[in-house]
């Protein structure tokens, strides 16, 4: 809308678009297009004579709320939770969806919601998984089908369990993206599963489609990340005992440990550089298709870090809480199907009880999330609860790797001189030609041909479209 003005167009932000070639976030109220900025999330922008006015919505005061005891604050939990959910599912008289994985987060939401409707409802739960037939591996402590464990929180409920086998093509996401997206979208290779599992709750009546994004960094945070708060509060022997208890659960190793409670406290450059050892992730800059001249003349632009911590992971959530803008992508998805995507987990009365939550209630005596787990028992099957395996998206990515058609792309976003001056067209063509078709799970693989050759289409037909 604000490009069809008649000083709308004044160019693409090079900068953003650079970083999104690089595969890191660009500054918070940027976009691709100069000119024009975009509100935070949780802001409030005001107009009138005298200009412009910025300010927060809300913000935490990170004061520990302090309840009777367990018993309080599982009722709390559930309480909160309960009218989160309610006030989300609010509509006329279409059916309801929601994603359910074999995580706590999209369970949590779908048998909420499930238990709230009347008598004579029933919810549609949406499980993505790979297609039938497929026998690829995944990373350590990851299962590639949930759809089993998903089944057992359907089954408990009555949902209408719908098991979605099938990704839109990756080709056919890269179009999408350019006509609904006002920012290409940086997460192509899992965008094929949620937008079937949008045409599902489509196909099936439903008007609303519920999911629990970012229930890791409100309702369910936890884990490792705690113990940096327990050592600053609470002194080494405190920190000593999680710590310890931690590792003989089994779920954590001493170097995520260690890294967790006081990676903070190392130069940025030995983040990045354990950061990539451990997690076998390798140098954007290496990986990137962007156009080593075009990078060049970009030198003097920082990076943001990969994954640095601090010493108070509930300020650290908070923080990136305030970078997440799903705003982009749940607005696409309106314009292609007519479902709302809502996310209850990210409403504020979640928010308020989340960052008020004591350290203890996110990790003790090694268990991670004991307060999820506990107020959870009474609506999602203990074997999802206590699974020692977490899901894995997109399993089968390599399946939607089409080389050929991607090659079509590259060639229709090669006539924008902005296109070939920013990527790397000769070797973006080189890894098409090279690829082989074959399923190949390792992560270097998967960084590339999941992540930077789709990204670098995405950004490359983006401009063509734009400049047209």
């Amino acid at each position: 809308g604000i490009l069809a003005l008649p000083d709308g167009w004044q160019g693409f932000n090079e900068e953003s678009l650079s970083r999104l070639l690089l595969d890191v976030p660009y500054q918070p109220t940027a976009t691709c297009f100069a000119g024009i900025d975009r509100i935070s999330p949780g802001e409030i922008v005001t107009f009138n004579i005298n200009g412009q006015k910025i300010r927060p919505s809300w913000r935490p005061n990170f004061q520990e709320l302090r309840l009777a005891d367990d018993r309080a604050y599982v009722e709390a939990y559930r309480e909160v939770l309960d009218l989160a959910v309610q006030s989300h599912m609010r509509r006329i008289t279409r059916p309801l969806a929601s994603h359910l994985s074999s995580g706590f987060d999209s369970s949590a939401v779908a048998a909420t919601a499930a238990r709230l409707l009347s008598p004579n409802e029933s919810l549609i739960a949406l499980t993505a998984a790979p297609e039938a037939g497929f026998e690829g591996d995944a990373p350590r402590k990851r299962v590639p089908d949930e759809s089993e464990l998903a089944a057992l929180t359907a089954a408990k409920h009555g949902m209408r369990h719908i098991v979605v086998r099938r990704s839109d093509p990756l080709v056919d996401r890269i179009r999408a993206q350019v006509r609904f997206c006002q920012d290409p979208f940086s997460n192509l290779i899992n965008s094929g599963w949620l937008s079937a599992l949008d045409k599902t709750a489509q196909k099936n009546g439903a008007g609303v489609l519920l999911c629990g994004d970012l229930g890791n960094l409100t309702l369910n945070a936890g884990g490792l990340r705690t113990l940096a708060d327990i050592f600053r509060q609470q002194g080494l022997g405190a920190w000593w005992r999680e710590a310890r208890l931690s590792a003989e659960q089994g779920d954590a190793r001493w170097t995520g440990i260690l890294f967790n409670s006081f990676g903070h406290r190392l130069p940025l450059t030995v983040q990045d550089m354990l950061i990539r050892r451990f997690q076998h992730i390798h140098s954007k800059d290496r990986l990137s298709l962007i156009n080593p001249d075009f990078r060049r003349a970009q030198s003097a632009q920082p990076l943001l870090r990969l994954g640095t911590r601090t010493a108070d992971s509930y300020r650290q959530r908070w923080e990136l809480l305030r970078t997440l803008d799903f705003g982009n992508l749940r607005k696409a998805s309106l314009a292609e199907t007519g479902v709302e995507t809502r996310d209850p987990l990210a409403d504020l009365r979640i928010l308020k009880f989340s960052t008020a939550l004591p350290r203890e209630k996110l990790l003790h005596q090694g268990t991670s999330r004991p307060l999820s787990k506990a107020s959870l028992s009474d609506r999602v099957p203990t074997d999802v609860l206590h699974a020692k395996m977490r899901g894995y998206q997109a399993s089968d990515w390599s399946r939607q790797i089409d080389a050929k058609g991607l090659r079509a792309l590259t060639e229709e976003m090669s006539a924008s001189d902005t296109a070939r001056r920013m990527i790397d067209l000769p070797r973006l063509n080189r890894l098409l030609d090279a690829w082989s078709g074959a399923p190949d799970q390792r992560f270097s693989a998967y960084e590339m041909f999941a992540g930077h050759v789709p990204q670098a289409i995405a950004v490359g037909l983006f401009i063509r479209e734009y400049e047209r």
